[in-house]
């Protein structure tokens, strides 16, 4: 029940940002990530402090770009690296300030003193992007992530703060 509720609140802002006029990105425009990030389970006293992700975003029309993502997360021994992709829409009404929401689906990859697995991850989140200059931007972002593997899930939040390139389309 409250995985259907929450995935129901990210379609209905999905939608409501889709509606909103869009300004400033062309199609064939790109940015580029990179930032911190912390992955926190929804168990309080697990967690993997020590992170980075990496994003590619191609714009697809002024207001949607393909996303594709590397991320890893690490504490004492423990890592977890994820491969997603996915969609980005994204509402341009103020260009100083985008948010935005994103779905990103791919692989994770899990191990710990030996032992390694892998999992199917689902990212749904989003954030705002706070325009520096022309060029650059600061990102804030929180996500759900759900890992499944071997028939159970494992749950967790993602905080992340980072920054953004933007490449204008020539």
């Amino acid at each position: 029940m409250r995985i259907r509720t929450v995935i129901s609140v990210l379609a209905v802002a999905a939608v409501l940002m889709v509606s909103a006029p869009a300004f400033a990105q062309e199609k064939g425009a790109a940015n580029v990530a990179f930032g911190y990030s912390n992955l926190t389970f929804f168990d309080p006293t697990d967690s993997l402090p020590a992170g980075w992700n990496a994003n590619v975003g191609v714009g697809v029309s002024s207001n949607a770009a393909f996303v594709g993502e590397i991320g890893g997360h690490y504490e004492s021994g423990v890592k977890l690296h994820t491969f997603q992709g996915g969609l980005r829409i994204a509402s341009r009404t103020n260009p100083k300030t985008v948010p935005f929401f994103q779905v990103l689906t791919g692989l994770g990859r899990f191990s710990a003193g030996g032992f390694s697995s892998n999992a199917w991850t689902l990212s749904p989140g989003g954030g705002v992007d706070v325009q520096i200059n022309e060029q650059a931007s600061f990102r804030g972002q929180v996500d759900w992530v759900l890992m499944r593997s071997g028939g159970a899930n494992s749950n967790a939040m993602r905080f992340g703060a980072g920054i953004v390139i933007n490449m204008p389309k020539k």
